[in-house]
């Protein structure tokens, strides 16, 4: 068992690693920050991964914590955490995992929490995967089960969520589970060849609330996709592509209402490149639900 108040591993040009894969049982509590491969100029990686006994609590909803995958790195970085069967439970202001690194080479970041018995995530402020700038190559994914709650934001104190923006990254997030998210805006897939996929098709329950814009493969070469199950989303702009050139959109529904208040556009550089909607209703009502002032164009 360990209970502390920050765990960081690799720091700067260091590389930490702390492999927990034979033990039966225990917990890792961390109360304050929760860092993996955090900063430098150099080559540098983290790696926690932990067998099926070992539960992880991260914050509490009194006090919450911070949560860092790969940030503010410059050289060739490596870091991930690999959950096993164990219980996940993170109170954090921010969930980041590959974000603002500059001027550097090829990344890969990963959290793997397929496999959690129980899963709870709650983000109050920033949700952030594969957000970085001048960055050639690498990877981002997350992966969250089937056993997971997952709350980003809330009606009262709403969140931003970016998945896949400035950078040439394969960006890839998984949900299952119930997934709730209040937000003030949503972008997949923005700029600089960033190729995004927020897959939350797996999702049974839950809701989908952007008091903003939803922007999916938008900016100068920005690919993104949404998939949505049968449940509501409500966004007051839906954005599914781009003019320019190298950029596509695509939102993927499955029985969902779709309520927009304000502009639907679907755009592209070219009719063979243009964004797209795809809708497949299941017995039940479901596609875009225009408001009185919304537009489609």
């Amino acid at each position: 068992d360990a209970y502390v108040t920050d765990l960081v591993l690799g720091d700067g040009l260091v590389i930490g690693s702390l492999y927990a894969t034979n033990v039966s049982g225990g917990i890792l509590d961390v109360s304050r920050n929760f860092a993996i491969c955090k900063g430098g100029n150099g080559i540098g990686g983290g790696y926690l991964s932990l067998s099926d006994g070992i539960d992880v609590k991260i914050g509490d909803l009194t006090n919450r914590a911070s949560f860092a995958i790969g940030i503010n790195g410059g050289q060739q970085q490596t870091a991930s955490l690999l959950m096993g069967a164990g219980r996940f439970e993170a109170y954090v202001t921010n969930f980041w995992v590959g974000k603002d690194n500059s001027n550097g080479r090829e990344r890969h970041f990963l959290f793997d929490a397929a496999n959690v018995s129980t899963g709870i995530l709650d983000v109050s402020d920033s949700f952030a995967i594969g957000d970085s700038r001048n960055t050639p190559a690498g990877a981002a994914a997350i992966t969250l089960g089937d056993n997971f709650t997952t709350t980003i934001g809330s009606p009262s104190q709403r969140a931003s969520m970016k998945v896949g923006t400035y950078l040439s990254y394969a960006v890839t997030m998984t949900a299952g589970g119930t997934f709730n998210a209040y937000l003030t805006n949503l972008v997949v897939g923005f700029t600089n060849s960033a190729t995004a996929t927020l897959d939350l098709a797996g999702v049974t329950n839950g809701i989908l609330d952007v008091n903003g814009s939803i922007l999916i493969g938008d900016g100068g070469m920005g690919i993104g996709e949404l998939h949505l199950p049968a449940i509501n989303a409500l966004a007051e702009t839906l954005h599914v592509g781009s003019p320019y050139t190298g950029s596509k959109g695509t939102l993927i529904m499955t029985g969902t209402v779709f309520t927009v208040t304000n502009s639907v556009i679907v755009d592209g550089p070219s009719v063979a490149n243009k964004g797209r909607i795809s809708l497949t209703v299941d017995g039940t009502p479901a596609g875009l639900d225009l408001g009185f002032a919304a537009t489609l164009t």
